[in-house]
């Protein structure tokens, strides 16, 4: 694996085309998913410069990217250079402020933060205007973060107002990130082309005796809402709209599985 690793949380497509971007403008990062390093955090091992892009839900960073900080960062022993960048379609709250904290925590210091805002990608928020002219205006704030980043500038987020109490909140979300299963409900128009249990960051999704159940943990990406091809998912109680406009199909079996086999052919030259 290389010594440059962009290691990224997409619920819906959002982060990781802002993955897949900035890689595109910086020299020799690997892009990697957090779910498939959640499996393998051995393969950090030699990484140097780390960056960790993510999501925030409710103003927070998704739940697996503090799991990746605590699982994946310990592995990270000869790590120079660590940012984080967090997308989200107005602020990204108390976001960055929460993965300093959880990396200090590891004995790891953030040099440099930074956010982009991409397309609102919850279903129970509405629309959030033009999606390609969303993803056209967060191009220029991607290059100058790039540009940073080639520099090892280093930047830190200013620390927030409750900044403090928002911290225990969200720990205490962190062990109970199951809660919303109970939530969804599947019509009549689910054909089981399983494509949200294949897209599942969390594998909550699970075919049993011939219908789809939610098991835990659920991270509320709204993934499998927005991935639907029938928008058979919906939230218990809420009015919602699928944004296919911006979900891509993911298959973190897949995934996993040409991530190993670029490490066996690494291992082999």
């Amino acid at each position: 694996m290389k010594d440059k690793a962009l290691a990224y949380f997409s619920g819906t497509g959002n982060t990781a085309w802002a993955a897949e971007s900035l890689a595109q403008m910086l020299d020799g990062y690997e892009v990697i998913s957090i779910p498939v390093l959640l499996e393998h955090p051995e393969a950090l091992e030699n990484v140097r410069d780390l960056g960790i892009l993510f999501p925030t839900y409710a103003f927070t960073p998704a739940i697996p990217t503090a799991y990746f900080i605590q699982s994946c960062l310990p592995h990270c022993s000869k790590l120079e250079y660590l940012f984080s960048i967090a997308t989200c379609s107005k602020t990204p709250g108390f976001g960055l402020k929460i993965v300093e904290d959880l990396c200090q925590r590891q004995n790891c210091l953030v040099s440099y933060s930074d956010f982009v805002r991409l397309p609102n990608s919850s279903p129970v928020l509405g629309d959030s205007g033009d999606v390609e002219t969303i993803y056209a205006e967060a191009k220029p704030k991607l290059k100058a973060i790039a540009e940073a980043i080639s520099k090892s500038s280093i930047q830190i987020p200013r620390r927030k107002f409750l900044t403090k109490i928002i911290i225990g909140i969200y720990q205490k979300a962190m062990e109970s990130s199951n809660a919303a299963n109970q939530d969804f409900i599947i019509s009549e128009a689910c054909d089981m082309c399983l494509v949200c249990a294949q897209s599942c960051p969390a594998g909550a999704i699970v075919e049993k005796d011939g219908r789809l159940v939610f098991a835990s943990p659920c991270y509320g990406c709204y993934g499998c809402i927005n991935r639907c091809p029938k928008q058979a998912i919906s939230f218990k109680n809420k009015q919602t709209t699928p944004r296919t406009e911006i979900s891509r199909a993911f298959d973190y079996a897949q995934e996993e599985a040409d991530f190993l086999r670029k490490l066996n052919d690494a291992d082999k030259g």
